[in-house]
């Protein structure tokens, strides 16, 4: 892992332990209707474009199925002061 202590992974790419430090990304499903547009324009990464299936993942239903916004995570505001730091260094 990024803090030097090893990764133990289990089915599926999921690890039961994760450590925030150094660094914390956050990786959304859709963030609007229009990237997830996008999205299904690119197609299914795992597919290669003669796959039939390429295109047929990123359906209408699935947006409305994740489209929720019902949750708040707030994890990552652990940075948020020394972001602004750094950020009005360079402005």
């Amino acid at each position: 892992m990024a803090n030097g202590s090893p990764l133990e992974m289990e089915p599926r790419g999921v690890s039961k332990l994760v450590a925030f430090e150094p660094a914390q990304i956050n990786h959304y499903f859709a963030k609007s209707r229009a990237e997830y547009i996008v999205k299904r324009q690119r197609g299914n990464a795992n597919r290669n474009n003669a796959d039939p299936t390429k295109f047929t993942r990123y359906t209408e239903e699935m947006f409305t199925a994740h489209d929720l916004n019902d949750q708040i995570d707030d994890t990552i505001l652990w940075v948020a002061n020394s972001l602004r730091e750094a950020l009005a260094t360079l402005g």
